[in-house]
């Protein structure tokens, strides 16, 4: 038999250590390349792989979420 006073202490734990990711941008299909870049370059990120080679619309997507992301920590 399980005791639940046992139990309710180890999920209020994980509850609590749990940390909830909200994006700062909205789907990406609503934005339009050219959307994101204009959202890129306000955030001072570069569009330009280190290889000088454009940057997809995916990872300028990521960065800027991640940027928001570490600025909330």
């Amino acid at each position: 038999k399980i005791d639940i006073e046992k139990l309710k202490g180890i999920l209020d734990i994980d509850i609590d250590t749990i940390l909830i990711y909200t994006s700062f941008l909205g789907p990406i299909t609503k934005y339009k390349m050219c959307d994101l870049e204009t959202i890129a370059k306000s955030e001072n990120i570069n569009l330009l792989h280190p290889n000088g080679k454009k940057k997809l619309k995916k990872d300028i997507y990521d960065q800027i979420n991640l940027k928001h992301y570490i600025q909330d920590i």
